[in-house]
């Protein structure tokens, strides 16, 4: 009987996870055994040193050339993960979770775990440290902000089509909860017609706001000006506006999907319930309903 041993080991194949499993990422690896395959696998650098933009006004940073607000312990995963990626692509993927975070004047070090996914059902755990570095910068509502207080608007409406007042009355809920967590300083709600806007004085908050609906509703923005005044040295004093569009879909819209009629009966923001006439129910993220939407997979019937 020919037994098949891992070269590197000596120790049996036989049933074991590693043997004639090739990963197009890890040729070379298939005639290992597990423990080996492991073994081959190097971590990452002992310090990772990033350099991030921070707005010296609201505390915004910069990644990936879009602004947000400073993040919190999900989002600086994210951040990581991203930031590793060139040292660990051949992978099958990984999961990072936060072990400890310090903040150190202009810098905040983070250690941070991993779950490698090697390939052949194998996993290593990985250890890291990620020193961020900040560059004073100044985010673009900031830049654009007059020495005196004027307020921002956010003018939040439905795409083709007009807020229902419980949509309305869940948004005020939301802003209001947000506001009483991160602001001190006034906060404006007015009601519109198929609509709400909100004024708020932060730029901090209101770089937070739009973050949140973008992320929670999958809204479009876009961004404005409006002329307030003319100062006495002739500077001109403008009001930030953005327009905040909510994605089309919400409870008791039609769609086409799958080649079928379904009827939305549940979308709290992240998650979305149809329910297709045969009974047949589906549910999915809002971020995958608004991909099946722009690649037209999934067609809007009725609003």
């Amino acid at each position: 009987m020919h037994l098949k041993i891992c070269p590197v080991c000596g120790n049996s194949l036989e049933g074991k996870e590693g043997y004639s499993r090739i990963s197009p990422h890890h040729l070379g690896y298939g005639n290992l055994c597990g423990d080996c395959i492991l073994k081959q696998i190097e971590g990452l650098p002992a310090l990772i040193k990033l350099s991030v933009p921070r707005c010296r006004s609201c505390g915004s940073i910069r990644w990936k050339g879009q602004w947000m607000p400073y993040p919190n312990g999900a989002e600086w995963e994210d951040i990581i993960a991203s930031a590793i990626y060139p040292y660990l692509k051949d992978s099958e993927g990984y999961a990072v979770s936060i072990r400890s975070s310090a903040e150190h004047g202009n810098s905040t070090s983070i250690s941070f775990g991993v779950v490698l996914d090697v390939g052949f059902g194998l996993k290593k755990n990985i250890e890291g440290q990620v020193e961020i570095n900040y560059e004073r910068s100044v985010c673009p509502s900031c830049a654009m902000a007059s020495e005196k207080n004027y307020p921002y608007l956010i003018q939040i409406r439905g795409e083709a089509r007009k807020l229902e007042s419980e949509e309305v009355e869940r948004l005020e809920h939301m802003v209001k909860t947000m506001a009483s967590k991160h602001v001190s300083s006034p906060l404006k709600l007015d009601e519109k017609e198929g609509g709400l806007d909100v004024q708020v004085y932060s730029p901090a908050f209101s770089l937070m706001l739009r973050h949140e609906l973008e992320k929670k509703f999958m809204a479009q923005i876009s961004y404005s000006q409006k002329l307030l005044k003319k100062e006495k040295d002739g500077r001109l004093v403008y009001q930030k506006i953005s327009l905040v569009r909510l994605f089309k879909l919400r409870l008791g819209s039609s769609v086409v999907f799958e080649g079928a009629v379904a009827s939305v009966e549940g979308a709290d923001g992240y998650d979305l319930i149809m329910r297709k006439k045969d009974g047949d129910e589906y549910k999915m993220k809002l971020e995958e309903a608004f991909t099946y939407y722009k690649s037209k997979q999934l067609d809007i019937i009725k609003y």
